[in-house]
């Protein structure tokens, strides 16, 4: 279902300010790349360390084929597992849109907002390793079989393991220093530094005063007015306020819709073995 909250449509419709005015547009044009783009499902299969070890003994130019073959699979499952979280949130965000609730649509477009920071960061890691490697001729020859030779790339390895198996969770990290994942602050902070999202970190921290019991929380339910210097009131109901939603989330949305579709298209060409 797309956007159908007229009211939604209409506030956008007025505004003056183009991230607003487009947020309809962008909502939707997001929501159709995903569901056009992402696959329902992944399957991949790991081959161990002593299996590896073995065949690239024996024969060093199948293990090498194998191991870059793994790491294509290994950026495959990146883009498809974070389009998959993506398609899933984008749907739900309408859904509470168009039902009028609009904290947990603020809610989810946070998350959607860090998911793509992640697709953001791994892209700007995974693309360069990846362009140096397409570069070598030595390297590509060893990878066809024409030459003997073994060739891996430990930093690209890593990155691709903190991503599946990257945790916070203190109890599977132990004996697995590897798996500790950043924290989503650095995750923004990175993205801030591109120069077309200086203000990501505060477009993410809007979006994060509505997770938290703050005070965004209290007015999206009500209407405070000033009657003179001395008095002020407040009305608070359970229908939430369309206008602060829409300035607080206009930005990010933007952000979204920028970033996912052309993050996923690149990863999408990324590969070493044919």
């Amino acid at each position: 279902m797309e956007l159908t909250n007229k009211n939604i449509m209409l506030e956008c419709s007025k505004s003056k300010n183009e991230n607003i005015k487009n947020l309809p547009e962008n909502l939707n044009f997001l929501k159709s790349f995903l569901e056009n783009e992402i696959p329902s499902k992944f399957n991949i299969s790991i081959l161990n360390i002593k299996t590896f070890e073995e065949i690239f003994k024996e024969n060093p130019n199948q293990g090498t084929f194998l191991y870059w073959k793994e790491m294509d699979k290994r950026i495959e499952l990146l883009w498809t597992t974070t389009g998959l979280k993506c398609k899933s949130i984008i749907k739900t965000i309408i859904d509470s849109i168009n039902s009028g609730n609009y904290l947990s649509a603020i809610i989810l477009i946070r998350a959607l907002f860090e998911n793509t920071a992640i697709l953001h960061y791994y892209i700007w890691k995974i693309i360069s390793t990846y362009n140096k490697i397409k570069s070598d001729e030595n390297i590509k020859k060893i990878i066809r079989g024409e030459v003997m030779g073994t060739f891996i790339s430990s930093e690209l390895e890593d990155i691709l393991i903190l991503y599946s198996h990257g945790t916070r969770i203190e109890d599977l990290m132990k004996g697995n220093e590897k798996w500790n994942q950043k924290n989503i602050l650095t995750i923004i902070d990175f993205l801030a530094k591109n120069k077309d999202w200086p203000d990501a970190r505060e477009v993410y921290n809007i979006l994060s005063e509505f997770v938290h019991p703050n005070m965004p929380t209290n007015l999206i339910f009500g209407n405070i007015a000033i009657e003179n210097e001395n008095l002020s009131f407040a009305n608070f109901k359970e229908e939430q306020s369309s206008v602060i939603f829409i300035d607080s989330v206009s930005k990010a949305i933007l952000i979204c819709s920028q970033i996912i579709p052309q993050a996923i298209k690149s990863l999408k060409e990324t590969k070493i073995t044919p």
